[in-house]
């Protein structure tokens, strides 16, 4: 213990800061999509506190429905088997609780695992809706580039054929 609490502060501001790391890039790059931003916020929050709820997993879900262009760009295999295999964890902590406090046969070693799950199957879905992201505003903005270099082969046609 008295090892630990010399890097205490250390540990502190590392763990305190690792969210800030990871948002300014985001930051950065999805500024043109603020909907998106927030759900990727707001499900890096929910895997970065102490104690995740199934209310925050499910806000995180309800803010990613509100960005369908990115749902749609989502890849179907690393997708919809966390979404569904999250349910496992969930009503396993539901009979853990029940053993734990009704009978007082439970083990912290299962609730670890039921937590450990969790927490994985929704970073597997928040790194796969912010890829997704990523991807959709990568194909807008080769888009608006293709758009550009056209516009501007067009204008030297014109400029070339009015000599």
């Amino acid at each position: 213990m008295e090892l630990f609490e010399q890097y205490r502060i250390y540990f502190s501001v590392l763990i305190g800061g690792l969210p800030f790391l990871m948002l300014t890039p985001l930051a950065i790059r999805l500024h043109r999509y603020p909907m998106e931003l927030v759900t990727i916020f707001w499900m890096l929050w929910t895997l970065m506190r102490p104690t995740s709820t199934l209310v925050d997993a499910n806000i995180a879900c309800c803010l990613a429905f509100l960005c369908p262009r990115s749902l749609v760009r989502m890849r179907i295999a690393t997708s919809l088997i966390p979404a569904f295999a999250i349910m496992v964890p969930v009503s396993l902590y539901l009979v853990t609780l029940w053993l734990w406090l009704e009978t007082g046969s439970g083990e912290a070693n299962f609730t670890f695992f039921q937590c450990l799950a969790y927490c994985a199957f929704l970073a597997i879905l928040f790194l796969e809706f912010c890829g997704a992201s990523l991807r959709r505003d990568k194909v807008l903005r080769l888009t608006e580039k293709r758009l550009l270099q056209e516009e501007k082969s067009k204008e030297t046609t014109i400029e070339n054929s009015d000599e």
